[in-house]
C-alpha cells in the first residue's frame, strides 16, 4: 500500500475511534431526567402505550428499590387484569446516562406483554415516570454531540434510533454486535472469525468469507 494509502487508512481509523467515543461518552454523559423528559407521570393514572419504544418506570433513587414488592407496591395492569410490571432494578453508576437523582427500577412488559395501543391502569405508592426508553437514549446521545456540534439538531431531518436487539431481529447481526463478533484480543489476528479460519478460507469447497467478521475486523474497506 502507498504511504499516502496509509496514511488515509489511520486518519480513517482514528475518526471512527472518536465517533465510536463520543457517541458512547454521549450516552454516559448526558443526563436523562425523568422528571421532563417522560411520557406520563403521577401514583395512580391510565397510560396508553403509544408506540413500539420500551417504556421504563423510574423513580426517585431516594426510593429502595429492593422494598418494591414487599413494603412498597407499584401494580400496572393491562385491561384484562394482567400484570405487566416487570421489576428490574438498576442502581445509578457513575458513568450511566441518568440523572443521579433518579433510578430505573423497570419496565411495562413489551416482549410478551403490551402493544401499541394498549390501555394499562397504574396504582403505585410513590411517583413514578413512564419514559419511551429508547427515544431518550438517542436524546442522551444527540445532546452530548451538540456540545460539539451545537446546530446538529436543526440539521437532523430524521433519526432512528435501533437498539442491539432492533439489529439482530432486523438485519440478523448476532447480539446486534455491527462487527460480526467482539473486537477483543481473543477474537482478532488468527483468531478472527475461529482458529484456522483467519485466512479467509472455509471447509466448505472455493467458498470464502469476508466482512467485519473476518481479519482485520470492520471499519475498514
Amino acid at each position: 500500500m502507498h504511504t499516502a494509502g496509509k496514511v488515509l487508512l489511520i486518519i480513517g481509523g482514528v475518526l471512527t475511534a472518536i465517533g465510536i467515543g463520543i457517541t458512547v461518552m454521549g450516552a454516559a454523559s448526558a443526563s436523562l431526567d425523568p422528571s421532563s423528559e417522560n411520557a406520563a407521570e403521577g401514583t395512580s393514572f391510565t397510560f396508553t402505550i403509544p408506540d413500539d419504544d420500551i417504556y421504563g418506570v423510574y423513580i426517585k433513587a431516594s426510593v429502595n428499590c429492593d422494598a418494591i414488592g414487599d413494603t412498597i407496591t407499584i401494580y400496572i395492569v393491562d385491561s384484562d387484569g394482567n400484570e405487566e410490571f416487570s421489576k428490574d432494578c438498576q442502581y445509578n453508576e457513575d458513568d450511566d446516562y441518568l440523572d443521579d437523582d433518579y433510578q430505573r427500577v423497570g419496565d411495562i412488559n413489551w416482549l410478551f406483554g403490551t402493544a401499541p395501543g394498549d390501555v394499562v391502569t397504574i396504582n403505585s405508592d410513590v411517583k413514578i415516570y413512564i419514559v419511551g426508553d429508547i427515544e431518550a437514549f438517542g436524546d442522551a446521545v444527540i445532546n452530548t454531540l451538540a456540545h460539539y456540534a451545537p446546530n446538529i439538531k436543526d440539521l437532523i431531518l430524521h433519526r432512528q434510533v435501533l437498539t442491539p436487539a432492533d439489529l439482530e431481529s432486523t438485519f440478523g447481526l448476532t447480539e446486534g454486535n455491527i462487527f460480526h463478533g467482539e473486537l477483543t484480543i481473543q477474537q482478532l489476528f488468527s483468531l478472527r472469525p475461529a482458529v484456522k479460519w483467519s485466512d479467509y478460507t472455509t471447509p466448505i469447497k472455493n467458498y470464502f468469507q469476508c466482512g467485519s467478521g473476518t481479519h482485520p475486523g470492520g471499519g475498514i474497506t
